[in-house]
């Protein structure tokens, strides 16, 4: 009976060493378990002032490591008054380690966010007010990347820009830039694209559309 058992046997322990051979000589990603499905987390519209709230009160705090934590370790910083970006933790903690001595506070008056999965773009206008008098009050323009990880929604880059509407203004009234904008293209009439001849060759120029040139 043992010979009659031996040859299914011998396939058996045949088989048992192929797959352990394969096994051995699998890269490791080829014989984990496949991952898990990220669950995709937004933000509500409702709940996107909360975002910038909590950023505005740790600004009160007028701790510096309290408004750093809130950044994402590679993020980016860049603030209406700051000579260059700042990147990473201490970088832009070193940023609010002079900018919160002003006692800042922040107030948006207008707002276009744009949540996604994972991620919450905010933009828009603040009105900055500071505690310190040497400072007087200036508006600005934010932009704000959230974005959701291990450690929950933190600020992946943020860009605030003053606004500076009366120096665009006196520009304006250069000759150079005025005459520019004189021959500025109405939006209301369209150019029409028409062939033209260059060197035997004809070439028919871009024409706007919506806005946007295009060029057949």
């Amino acid at each position: 009976m043992s010979q009659r058992l031996w040859p299914s046997s011998k396939r058996r322990m045949q088989h048992l060493f192929a797959c352990l051979a394969v096994l051995l000589f699998l890269p490791p990603a080829a014989v984990t378990a496949a991952p898990a499905v990220t669950q995709c987390v937004t933000i509500a519209d409702a709940d996107v002032p909360s975002m910038f709230a909590t950023f505005n009160a740790a600004l009160e705090t007028q701790h510096p490591d309290k408004v750093a934590r809130l950044f994402a370790v590679d993020a980016l910083l860049i603030g209406h008054n700051a000579p260059k970006p700042r990147s990473g933790y201490m970088d832009i903690r070193d940023y609010y380690v002079f900018f919160l001595t002003a006692k800042p506070r922040a107030q948006v008056v207008q707002r276009t966010a744009h949540p996604g999965c994972g991620f919450l773009i905010d933009e828009g206008v603040i009105e900055w007010s500071f505690g310190d008098a040497a400072h007087p009050p200036v508006t600005t323009h934010y932009f704000m990347l959230h974005e959701y990880g291990a450690g929950g929604w933190r600020i992946a880059h943020y860009h605030d820009v003053t606004i500076e509407t009366p120096r665009q203004l006196a520009a304006a009234r250069k000759v150079a830039v005025a005459g520019f904008l004189k021959r500025a293209p109405s939006v209301a009439s369209k150019a029409a694209a028409t062939e033209k001849s260059n060197n035997n060759n004809t070439y028919k120029p871009g024409a706007f559309r919506d806005d946007i040139p295009v060029f057949d």
